[in-house]
């Protein structure tokens, strides 16, 4: 393809497209092929053959790595209709001149410089940064044959942790697409943190939200638990100023919680206003879920997160612990008084934990005999109790619905008898 019908028809019908154009996969094909000739670095090559860097905080990837994001064309589109839009705004703001910092710009620069080669006019001054020599050679060369040096201050290798600009100039919009979902592995968090300091005050990161959240799955439906973390203007603003509280925090699991629910974790990018990915839409927002066996999740339950600072950083989760009669599936004796004084309660509540922990224990001849006694002796239906039974998240809440069932439960008296009668 020859540059100028590369400059004026692929990239217009790129920037033209939306997530739902037919041709897309065909327009990312022919985009990562010149791409790829011009700078030397092809989608095809054997990522084996090129190294990541690990930097302090998290993974640099490789090259040919970093070329394969391009061919999430979703994702592609996203990012550089994004980037447009943003830098369309700073000029209709005014702005006679917009200042961009990329950081972490692989060896195609995908998210600008495709955009200055099909609009060389646009008043853009740009630093570009980037790890790996060999990147920084390729977007030299991409820079040099689209004829687009113009609007490119400098290209630096560098680590975008540790860089410094040379004056006190700040930039009107910073770019750094250096994650994965749920910001496992690589350094997004950090390197936005690092460059806050040289955002102009009312400058734009690119992108603009990076929303972490929690919900509950089941096989048809799911449940909100919430948003554990964003990252945004206001949360790196905090980390910039050395504020980590917005890494650690608790959630509560609802009311809807139903036993054998999953805890999903997922991704949703905002890049810039409307230019936004969604679940499955790319690498980037592929969701996770840890399965209940795993989680000893119930009603009110707090599951602590951390966002641990690290080579390879991500989100860790702590669970509730499972209490011992889970690990052992032993059940408690059927003599064994519970707060209530009831015997033979905490037995039955035991059981119907591990059939929620999905462990495959079998109900005692002597606790099915018990529970039925139970039942008869306060006139209530078998089939509520055992609902209710396997329905409540503590032995508290438990023995408060049996409170509310017969007042009689208030009367030590009566719980004695009661409790010679369940014991024969």
């Amino acid at each position: 393809m020859e540059l100028q019908e590369f400059k004026r028809d692929l990239l217009n019908s790129i920037f033209a497209a939306n997530k739902h154009t037919a041709n897309l996969s065909v327009l990312f094909q022919a985009f990562t092929q010149v791409l790829g000739e011009l700078t030397g670095i092809e989608t095809e090559f054997d990522m084996n053959d090129w190294s990541n860097v690990n930097t302090e905080f998290g993974v640099a990837i490789s090259p040919v790595q970093a070329a394969k994001c391009t061919q999430e064309q979703l994702r592609s589109l996203v990012f550089m209709q994004g980037v447009k839009a943003a830098i369309e705004d700073k000029l209709n703001q005014g702005l006679p001149e917009v200042r961009i910092l990329y950081a972490g710009t692989g060896p195609y620069a995908t998210l600008l410089v495709p955009l200055l080669a099909m609009l060389p006019d646009l008043p853009v001054r740009a630093t570009l940064l980037d790890i790996h020599k060999e990147n920084v050679s390729a977007v030299q060369q991409l820079i040099d044959k689209l004829d687009v040096a113009h609007c490119v201050e400098e290209v630096v290798c560098t680590d975008a942790l540790k860089w410094q600009p040379k004056d006190a100039d700040k930039f009107d919009i910073i770019i750094s697409e250096t994650m994965t979902a749920l910001l496992k592995r690589e350094p997004q968090v950090w390197i936005f943190k690092h460059l806050f300091p040289y955002l102009q005050e009312d400058g734009v990161l690119i992108p603009e939200s990076i929303a972490l959240f929690a919900t509950l799955k089941r096989s048809d439906a799911e449940v909100q638990v919430g948003e554990f973390f964003n990252l945004q203007r206001t949360t790196v603003k905090k980390l910039s100023e050395g504020d980590s509280s917005v890494l650690t925090g608790t959630l509560t699991i609802p009311e809807e919680y139903e036993p054998g629910d999953g805890f999903k974790l997922n991704t949703h990018i905002t890049v810039y206003k409307e230019h936004m990915l969604g679940e499955h839409e790319s690498s980037l927002n592929v969701p996770f879920t840890i399965p209940c066996e795993a989680t000893n999740l119930s009603v009110g339950a707090e599951v602590k997160y951390q966002y641990c600072n690290n080579s390879s950083p991500e989100f860790i989760f702590d669970f509730p612990k499972p209490p011992k009669f889970i690990q052992t599936q032993q059940i408690a004796p059927l003599d064994e008084k519970s707060a209530l004084g009831l015997v033979g309660l905490l037995s039955m509540f035991q059981h119907s934990q591990l059939k929620k922990h999905r462990k495959s224990i079998e109900m005692p001849e002597a606790v099915w005999v018990c529970l039925q006694t139970l039942c008869d002796e306060l006139n209530i239906s078998l089939q509520n109790y055992l609902a209710t039974l396997y329905q409540s998240a503590s032995i508290d809440t438990l023995e408060a619905w049996l409170v509310t069932q017969d007042t009689r439960l208030n009367n030590a008296d009566f719980i004695n008898d009661l409790n010679a009668k369940l014991l024969k």
